[in-house]
């Protein structure tokens, strides 16, 4: 029997929200357009087994992570569905594409002959998806690279189901931005328009991530790629009041004490007492992933009330302002961000923006420390 010890900082995972933002996409996507749920690096921070263990529960079609590793962890966990995997899969790592039934991406000329290679050699078919740089000039064919696309599909041992591209800037509406996302569009779409005409059947096209589900609704691929949408985040803002948290992140109070004014807090004193203030330290830090360049510029809520960090963050604990703040305790729980169970809220966007870093980063930050508990029906449960 596992020993409970105590628990310093936690993130309670709310799959009932999963599943009203996920809803949001079914309704937000064309009618025939399937969707992909992107799981990849543990789920976004939220849990990889968990979540597509929900999201194969309520209707998603296929499932895409960064790894080969990520997708054999899916399937030792029961995971049915297909599942895509977006990076490069080591040449000798190939044959567990096929054993696990996964999906390859074929990020390039030189891998499609590598991979085609090995699988005469093991005799067998690899199920793969073709990707296609339109702009983000990161991996896959150059979109102008039509003869190098078309042999793809000319290769008896490699199973073309799908052919994708990304959007680098598709959450914007900024002009430049816009017209951007536009040219790649038109781009993907020249792709599968140059290769119908060579009588090559394009299905299992996509190319709208969260950004292009929002901004470019109207476009009708094959698939969507349901991304950190389906987490509560929307990097357009326009569903910000429909979607829900999932991820809701907690601490709790270890000391209290009141420093005089002129008082230094934390390392490099970055923060000076300008009055006798009320300080309360809580058991969070980088080390958990709450991250560094949030030292004095986020807030937390302690009772439903706000409370400011001060002073740089340390790898285990943070310190906050509770003057103001009357009845506060030690062993008091403290919101980081999300949601608690008295519907207090706190946006990690709201001060994500102002530090320049990303949600993304935050999610998948969160360190393995960090207790994840699993809610559903009011139900609380562990991993």
């Amino acid at each position: 029997m596992k020993e409970r010890l105590f628990i310093r900082s936690w993130i309670d995972i709310n799959l009932d929200n999963l599943e009203n933002n996920f809803k949001i996409i079914q309704l937000k996507k064309q009618k025939k357009t399937k969707i992909i749920s992107i799981v990849k690096s543990n789920g976004y921070g939220h849990g990889m087994v968990e979540i597509a263990n929900k999201l194969e529960k309520i209707g998603t079609d296929m499932f895409a992570v960064a790894t080969i590793s990520e997708g054999i962890v899916l399937r030792n966990h029961g995971i049915k569905r297909d599942i895509l995997i977006f990076g490069m899969t080591p040449l000798e790592e190939v044959e567990y594409i096929v054993k696990y039934n996964l999906i390859q991406t074929i990020t390039s000329y030189e891998y499609l002959l590598d991979l085609d290679n090995i699988s005469l050699s093991q005799k067998s078919v690899i199920r793969c998806h073709i990707k296609i740089d339109t702009g983000m000039g990161r991996v896959g064919f150059f979109y102008n690279d039509i003869k190098k696309i078309k042999e793809s599909y000319e290769k008896n041992n490699l199973k073309i189901e799908g052919i994708y591209s990304h959007l680098s800037s598709s959450e914007s509406l900024e002009i430049e931005d816009v017209l951007y996302t536009k040219k790649q569009i038109d781009r993907f779409d020249k792709v599968l328009e140059s290769l119908k005409k060579l009588d090559i059947n394009c299905y299992g096209s996509h190319l709208q991530n969260t950004g292009g589900l929002i901004n470019y609704s109207y476009l009708s691929y094959d698939f969507v790629r349901a991304g950190i949408f389906v987490y509560g985040y929307d990097p357009t803002e326009i569903f910000n009041d429909k979607l829900k948290p999932v991820m809701n992140f907690f601490s709790k109070i270890s000391m209290i004490k009141v420093l005089e004014k002129d008082s230094f807090i934390s390392y490099n004193r970055r923060f000076k007492t300008d009055k006798q203030m009320k300080i309360a330290t809580v058991s969070v830090g980088y080390g958990d992933g709450y991250n560094r360049v949030f030292s004095n510029k986020s807030f937390v809520k302690v009772g439903g009330r706000l409370s400011r960090v001060l002073g740089n963050i340390t790898m285990d604990q943070i310190m906050i302002d509770i003057t103001d703040l009357e009845n506060i305790q030690i062993g008091e729980t403290v919101l980081l961000f999300g949601e608690d169970q008295d519907g207090n809220r706190l946006d990690l966007g709201d001060y994500t923006k102002k530090v320049g870093v990303i949600p993304y980063e935050i999610f998948t930050g969160i360190t393995n420390r960090v207790e994840r508990r699993y809610i559903e029906k009011m139900q609380l449960f562990n991993n």
